[in-house]
């Protein structure tokens, strides 16, 4: 059970580093849906051994932004773990509490595709920039036989937004034979008004004839995807992932976005090095 739990949290972090690595390198202003890259895992990490993969995804998404077109991108995966840390990408997870069927950490994130440049979109034009910021507070997985129930909360520690964001997933891994499993998802993320007006509002300053003044309340963003992995053998494994994501009101009524739902897919490879 220990071993269920650790390996399904870490693929977790692939699929949310996976988005964030992809957004700063493409589409920076873009909230990219999920990519899953699955680790075959088995064994505990709890003897104090590290494991390392290295992997690849390439895929498609769809910004909410007005001005920018969808764009084929390749993600570097990088991951590792032992018994203390976990290491994906830009998020680190240091792991604090562990039972039969919960398993607690307090995460580091940075938001590395958050924001924007002036330059990224005619949108954007005359606006300051937006920048990135550090994300830290406390993550849990609940595992059953039944799902997995996700939830994370996390502050903005650089104060560039001032945000919070609180986010709850579940998912079901389903066994179709030897070599392929998929994983329907269903989840929520809540941003509060401060993160909201700051990636999505305009300013007095900022105000033109196509960029009215916006001010905005909290607002959440809901996604659901289906993801299939394929386990070539114990070190290699393939997966494809379809995503959409839906924006809450007050970030689709932004006259910096023209798309309520997005969608996103992907398909990616991992290597296990141990």
């Amino acid at each position: 059970m220990k071993n269920k739990i650790e390996t399904k949290e870490k693929n977790t972090m692939i699929i949310e580093n996976a988005r964030l690595i992809q957004k700063k390198l493409v589409l920076r202003y873009s909230i990219v849906p999920l990519v899953t890259i699955f680790l075959t895992t088995g064994k505990a990490f709890a003897d104090g051994t590290t494991s390392v993969a290295l992997g690849v995804a390439a895929g498609v998404s769809q910004s909410e932004y007005r001005g920018v077109d969808s764009d084929l991108t390749a993600i570097p995966i990088v991951f590792v773990d032992n018994s203390w840390i976990s290491l994906l990408g830009t998020t680190i997870d240091l792991k604090v509490a562990q039972t039969n069927s919960l398993a607690f950490s307090i995460r580091g994130k940075y938001g590395f595709g958050d924001g924007y440049d002036r330059s990224d979109s005619y949108i954007f034009d005359g606006m300051d920039n937006r920048d990135s910021s550090f994300w830290v507070g406390p993550a849990m997985t609940w595992s059953t036989t039944m799902f997995d129930l996700k939830l994370n909360t996390l502050l903005d520690t650089m104060n560039n937004s001032e945000g919070q964001q609180a986010s709850v997933s579940i998912s079901k891994k389903i066994q179709v034979n030897q070599h392929l499993n998929l994983e329907p998802s269903l989840g929520a993320t809540w941003y509060n008004d401060k993160y909201v007006n700051y990636y999505y509002g305009v300013n007095p300053s900022e105000i033109k004839v196509n960029r009215e003044q916006y001010d905005a309340n909290s607002a959440t963003v809901i996604n659901a995807g289906l993801r299939f992995n394929y386990i070539i053998n114990k070190k290699q494994s393939v997966a494809f992932d379809f995503s959409i994501k839906h924006f809450g009101s007050e970030m689709s009524h932004s006259p910096l976005v023209d798309k309520k739902t997005t969608a996103a897919a992907y398909l990616g490879y991992i290597y296990r090095f141990k």
